[in-house]
């Protein structure tokens, strides 16, 4: 320890600190780190094995290894994370009598009587009972029904769950029966109702009997599948048959989590869309509450163009990120201009493979939002989007912009350039391509950003740089904490 962090009597700083204080620091570190702390002198030593933070979170660490030294209060650990522990640390964790634990993250359920593994996993969730709120699990290696029953049966206060089923086939998955009849009991039906975030996947399951387990989740806010099945009828189906959903996420190819837009009283809707795009009817349907719409689909679809029209004619008042991308290129008779500018409070909006319609620019005949509030703008490979629409969708950028992509674009001129420099202070992530960008461009878009706080600066071709290597050698030198990426 050095000696200006001693006090005067010789003891360790840290320790004339409050003893609130002192957890907090130690809260935000990781168990090794914590390990480490306790071998800094007898007064640390001391302090952490008699606080409730150091076994808090079990993670990051080879379990049985690492921790069989020691002396733990299984009822102080609150979070375990299993990714890559073996049988050992389960029944290491087992015998500590971990009651209190509120979270399980990346574990292995396993039926296959070889593995034991299963048995081991299940053994925990015996004793955490009550206390689990969060488990996820990445490996079930049982029938849905069994495994429901089972999880519900001992850990009856879950509200989140992640689980991804390995086994194929049809199951008969709990909840109601066709008939009416319910196949689970009162108290197991009463503890899947407690779920309010879940996330599944299931291989080859029947329509009818995911339904039928879906409607047991009646207080479900969240709702995640990673391999949905038809998606038109089933988005649907989702939306009428659980009204409590906040968030519908089908599909999972998301460069932004939708469910960072979630809000109380208000709609989430991302949808990876296969069929005719019917999907875009829930957007119609709750319009005045929609707080993001994230849709891949086939835009030449009929609902795709009622949903433009609606967007054009209506348009969605709270909602705050659109991201549309068509599986081939499209052409919807409207401007770009003329969907944003009935979504006053915009912040993110990510479009591609759409070609829009020119539109008058007269200001007479179309009305200007100014909201300050666009921080992510993704405009990827758009036709019909043209320099008029450009400096409007600019004249919305907040100061402090996470990403700004511009990429494929029929126009982009240096005086976008200019105008992004003059309004953006801090900006993540600049991405440009464009088959007129020359090296005297980039070179004065980097003098320009010097100085600035700018994170990934990311120049893509096909373009008309001559010389990339010493250009990026010049950016890298001019941006020094800039990460840049120059290509031709």
């Amino acid at each position: 320890m050095p000696r200006q962090n001693r006090a005067s009597n010789g003891d360790p700083f840290v320790s004339k600190l409050p003893y609130d204080i002192i957890e907090l620091i130690w809260a935000n570190l990781t168990l090794r780190e914590r390990i480490r702390c306790t071998r800094v002198c007898t007064i640390w030593r001391s302090l952490l094995l008699n606080s409730n933070v150091l076994w808090s979170e079990i993670a990051d660490c080879n379990i049985r290894r690492d921790l069989i030294r020691y002396e733990i209060n299984g009822k102080q650990v609150r979070r375990v994370d299993l990714e890559s522990q073996n049988t050992y640390a389960i029944h290491f964790l087992i015998r500590l009598a971990c009651t209190n634990i509120h979270t399980i993250t990346n574990a292995h359920y396993f039926d296959n009587p070889s593995y034991f593994f299963g048995k081991h996993i299940q053994d925990l969730l015996n004793i955490t009972g009550h206390a689990l709120r969060t488990l996820d699990i990445t490996v079930v290696d049982r029938t849905p029904k069994d495994f429901f029953i089972t999880l519900f049966t001992t850990c009856t206060n879950l509200t989140h769950m992640r689980c991804i089923f390995t086994k194929t086939g049809h199951y008969h998955l709990p909840g109601p029966h066709p008939t009416g009849k319910d196949t689970v009991s009162p108290t197991i039906a009463q503890s899947m109702k407690r779920v309010v975030d879940l996330s599944v996947s299931v291989l080859d399951v029947d329509i009818e009997e995911l339904k039928q387990v879906l409607l047991c989740f009646t207080g479900l806010k969240h709702f995640y599948m990673i391999r949905p099945p038809t998606v038109d009828e089933f988005s649907r189906w989702l939306d009428e048959s659980l009204p409590s959903l906040q968030t519908i996420r089908l599909g999972d190819a998301y460069e932004c989590p939708p469910v960072m837009f979630s809000q109380a009283g208000r709609k989430v809707l991302a949808v990876i869309d296969k069929g005719n795009g019917k999907t875009a009817i829930i957007a119609h349907k709750h319009r005045d509450i929609m707080n993001a719409f994230h849709l891949k689909a086939n835009f030449d679809s009929g609902p795709i163009y009622e949903m433009f029209q609606h967007f054009t004619d209506l348009g969605m008042p709270y909602l705050r990120s659109l991201a549309l991308e068509s599986y081939r290129p499209c052409t919807p008779p409207f401007g770009i201009q003329q969907v944003i500018n009935q979504l006053p409070c915009l912040e993110q909006l990510i479009i591609r493979y759409i070609n829009f319609t020119a539109v008058p620019t007269d200001t007479d005949t179309l009305s200007f939002n100014t909201n300050l509030s666009l921080k992510t703008i993704k405009l990827n490979y758009c036709g019909g989007v043209t320099t008029a629409d450009l400096r409007r969708i600019v004249a919305r950028f907040s100061p402090f912009m996470k990403c700004i992509s511009f990429i494929g674009l029929n126009e982009l001129p240096d005086e976008i350039l200019r105008i992004i420099y003059a309004r953006v202070l801090v900006l993540g992530r600049l991405e440009l391509s464009h088959g007129d960008l020359t090296s005297y461009t980039v070179r004065e878009l980097v003098d320009s950003w010097t100085g600035r706080k700018l994170n990934v600066l990311e120049i893509g071709g096909p373009n008309k740089i001559k010389s990339p290597l010493g250009l990026t050698r010049y950016a890298r030198e001019k941006l020094a904490n800039t990460t840049v990426n120059l290509f031709t």
